[in-house]
């Protein structure tokens, strides 16, 4: 697997916080018919509240090249930070 990602957070007050992200990687010589040699990706926005214990946070993700017959995107609940 390679994966990569960049993301932008903005600070909006009151423990709120804005994120946009960039998101691509691949999954290469699976055994089965999951994954694929092609990178695939996405771009999001979210909104994340900062708690004592780390952020939680929804992020929505839109994918860039949708397979046929595959969703546009997906809601993500998210604790803490993915980097």
């Amino acid at each position: 697997a390679i994966l990569g990602s960049v993301e932008a957070r903005y600070d909006l007050g009151l423990n709120f916080e804005f994120a946009a992200f960039y998101d691509t990687g691949s999954i290469r010589k699976t055994q089965g018919k999951a994954g694929s040699d092609d990178f695939r990706n996405s771009v999001g926005l979210g909104l994340r509240y900062m708690t004592p214990i780390g952020p939680i946070g929804f992020l929505y993700g839109w994918k860039l090249d949708p397979m046929p017959n595959e969703s546009s995107g997906n809601l993500h609940f998210s604790m803490g930070y993915t980097f």
